[in-house]
């Protein structure tokens, strides 16, 4: 249930405040050195981190239950929908890595969370049933451009932000960042997801739990009402992760500065 589930994102948090608690009595002894956080560009592309890839986790772990659910695709064809995503950060990221070299990382940081968030944006705008041409593919390619526009810089950015001898410090906290906020955003999208479809079933709220559930299963014979509530849900959550993206571009174009310029410590 929803109230479990905020239980548990509230024990997450006051357990992470205990922990930065503990690292900043540590000092030199620290895992996380709460020093780093000086550097802005440090702080920065961590604020970046968390929201973008919040967006990110919570949008793709979602889309497999739209795509099998509300578009009949099955399991093998809904994982397939995904492949361009993929392939496109596979071959794109050298390229990205370049133009931020060239352009500098505040440029792609601000393009590549605003390029991802339209992206997650025509997801929440798509009738899964229909084709996967016209609708899911161009949405996935405009996600994947916008993130690999972002990663490559991202990376650069975060470690060289601290120094060379801290350079792997910073890239543990940062890769501990994208995977908590991936798991705070399948919780916490969770949660939405459920008020939502809870607010738009015309059923009594004390049946939510179990419609949705039953949604989610994939059984047969479903309320219409039930599917309905599932795809408008499904768009709110979606629209929520485009959302993060894009402050994640505020944030860069806001905080990101140079790299190796005096603004970064």
């Amino acid at each position: 249930r929803d109230q479990t589930v905020l239980a548990a994102l509230a024990a997450g948090a006051a357990f992470l405040i205990l922990f930065a608690a503990i690292e900043a009595r540590s000092r030199e002894a620290a895992m996380m050195p709460l020093s780093l956080y000086r550097s802005r560009n440090f702080a920065a592309t961590n604020a970046l981190t968390l929201l973008v890839y919040f967006a990110l986790g919570g949008a793709l772990y979602y889309l497999p239950f739209g795509l099998i659910r509300l578009g009949g695709y099955s399991a093998t064809q809904a994982g397939a929908s995904l492949l361009p995503f993929a392939l496109i950060m596979g071959f794109g990221a050298s390229l990205a890595g370049a133009l931020s070299d060239r352009f500098g990382p505040r440029l792609s940081l601000t393009a590549g969370p605003i390029i991802a968030a339209s992206g997650l944006t025509l997801l929440a705008l798509v009738d899964f049933r229909g084709s996967y041409w016209t609708g899911v593919f161009p949405a996935i390619c405009v996600l994947a451009i916008g993130m690999t526009i972002t990663v490559p810089p991202l990376t650069s950015t975060v470690m060289s932000s601290v120094g060379e001898a801290r350079a792997g410090i910073a890239s543990g906290i940062n890769n501990a960042v994208a995977r908590v906020a991936g798991l705070f955003a399948v919780a916490a999208l969770g949660a939405v997801l459920f008020a939502s479809f809870s607010q738009y079933l015309a059923a009594p709220p004390a049946h939510a739990n179990d419609a949705l559930n039953a949604v989610l299963a994939g059984q047969a014979g479903l309320d219409q009402d039930a599917i309905a509530a599932f795809d408008r849900a499904l768009r709110t959550v979606t629209l929520i992760a485009a959302l993060c993206a894009a402050l994640g571009g505020v944030v860069g174009w806001l905080w990101i500065r140079p790299i190796g310029s005096e603004a970064t410590r």
